[in-house]
């Protein structure tokens, strides 16, 4: 099966289930956040030159402390949310949302589930968002800013506001 594929197949099961979009109260528990996060941000460079085991060890205590001080936002099919389809970290602070981290799996991408995410936890759409962790496509963040133009990238909000005591 190609990915076309498995895009179009994953984009006719979103159109006949209807999905969801739930807060989750303990990410930390959740082996998708979890396992999406390691597995998608190994694939980036500097990660992917490291050891595995120290990048799983040394990046779990960072989602561990990320997730511990944010939210997370999950889209799921409402019948059965056991099938996951994105997530977004993010939080709330000094009146601007910050977005840590966002997620979809690659058949349901360009399904508009980060963009529609954005919508519903954004305040007001005057609202600044700080995004921390730039996404591997330009293409997305390109996207963001046209749907949001008070995007800003920093990457270095998290470790200037927590100073990275994880």
């Amino acid at each position: 099966m190609t990915s076309e594929q498995r895009q179009r197949d994953g984009a006719f099961q979103m159109i006949d289930n209807p999905i969801t979009y739930e807060l989750v109260p303990n990410a930390n528990n959740n082996p998708f956040i979890v396992n999406a996060y390691l597995r998608s941000h190994f694939a980036d460079f500097p990660f992917n030159q490291a050891a595995y085991t120290l990048y799983s060890v040394e990046s779990e205590k960072f989602l561990k402390k990320l997730l511990s001080k944010s939210l997370v936002m999950l889209t799921h099919l409402e019948d059965n949310n056991d099938i996951s389809f994105s997530f977004v970290i993010y939080q709330y602070i000094d009146s601007q949302l910050v977005l840590h981290y966002t997620y979809t799996k690659h058949e349901f991408k360009r399904q508009g589930l980060i963009k529609n995410t954005i919508n519903l936890i954004l305040p007001t759409p005057e609202t600044p968002i700080i995004a921390t962790h730039f996404p591997k496509s330009p293409k997305v963040m390109v996207g963001l800013r046209k749907h949001f133009p008070n995007i800003v990238f920093d990457p270095f909000y998290f470790t200037r506001t927590f100073n990275a005591d994880y």
